[in-house]
């Protein structure tokens, strides 16, 4: 069993530093290199019947790098990054997206040793530093981890992602397929300079307005509907076997606006039932409309357009 992880920006170092003294503490060797056949057996509580050249070979991902956060956003009761215990949650900026997850699979390894349990398979562990900046170096690290017999990456026979959610409070959950994600800016232009509204406007087309516009006429209000020709011919149809999947699944509407904190305002969703909100969840495409900034951005009112 190996472990080591790949790390592409200087402000994780003190991160870093702390999962090294884990996994020195797991007593798991930091390289393929540096491992011999009898650290290997020992590091994953060898047994009797398989060597861990046998095993399947399993690389675990997790990002460490998470969103900016501060208490003047208004979200937070506490120091997002200071955690913290209160009702028996953990409360902090990336205990669930995503250092958390990251620091279960040690927690996993410490398990199997402390129980001289051995591991099923072999395990390799994948953490990133850039993910909330688009990944950047990432798919070039494992492009390049991959490569050759003796590359990291290059035995592994599955990944296991661990960046995702639960559907509840009850079950836990196995995400095996992601929609992915495609993000478009836009801009609209209508002279070269400020312009003020008292004075001209009404006579001059305003860049907000037809902005405004052009976004309302992406996707329709009210149902989520996108509206952009052709958007849905490369989608799949929903089969009749795929349908009955969505029956067995543990999930509650009400409990959803609660937790979403959508109970005490608009208390509605865009549909009415379960399968119908997994689909638009997990299946189908959506458009969101992420912001907006006109000529003015700040705070308070000023007569630019």
């Amino acid at each position: 069993m190996a472990s080591r992880w790949v790390c592409r920006s200087v402000s994780m170092v003190a991160v870093v530093s702390f999962l090294d003294w884990l996994v020195v503490d797991f007593v798991v060797s930091r390289s393929v290199e540096e491992m011999d056949d009898s650290s290997c057996s020992s590091s994953s509580s060898s047994s009797s019947s398989s060597s861990w050249q046998d095993r399947k070979t399993v690389c675990c991902y997790a990002h460490l790098d998470v969103q900016p956060a501060s208490l003047s956003d208004g979200g937070w009761t506490s120091d997002p990054f200071v955690l913290a215990l209160r009702d028996d949650k953990l409360y902090g900026r990336g205990s669930t997206d995503d250092k958390g997850p990251a620091l279960s699979w040690l927690w996993v390894l410490r398990a199997h040793r402390a129980l001289n349990v051995p591991l099923p398979v072999n395990v390799k562990l994948l953490f990133e530093g850039m993910e909330e900046s688009g990944s950047e170096g990432m798919f070039e690290a494992i492009r390049d981890l991959s490569r050759n017999d003796d590359g990291f990456l290059s035995d592994v026979d599955f990944f296991c992602v661990s960046d995702n959610y639960w559907l509840g409070d009850r079950t836990p959950c196995l995400t095996y397929g992601l929609r992915g994600l495609a993000y478009f800016g836009v801009s609209v232009q209508c002279c070269r300079q400020d312009l003020h509204s008292g004075v001209l406007g009404g006579t001059v087309h305003e860049a907000m307005t037809d902005l405004v516009k052009l976004l309302a006429s992406l996707v329709e209000s009210g149902t989520g509907k996108i509206l952009v020709p052709g958007i849905m011919d490369d989608v799949a149809p929903v089969t009749e076997e795929e349908e009955k999947l969505y029956e067995t699944i543990d999930f509650d509407l009400e409990a959803y606006k609660k937790e979403n904190k959508l109970d005490s305002v608009s208390n509605a969703l865009l549909h009415d039932t379960k399968k119908d909100l997994l689909m638009a969840r997990w299946r189908f495409p959506t458009l969101s409309l992420h912001g907006i900034e006109g000529a003015f951005p700040g705070a308070g009112a000023k007569t630019v357009m």
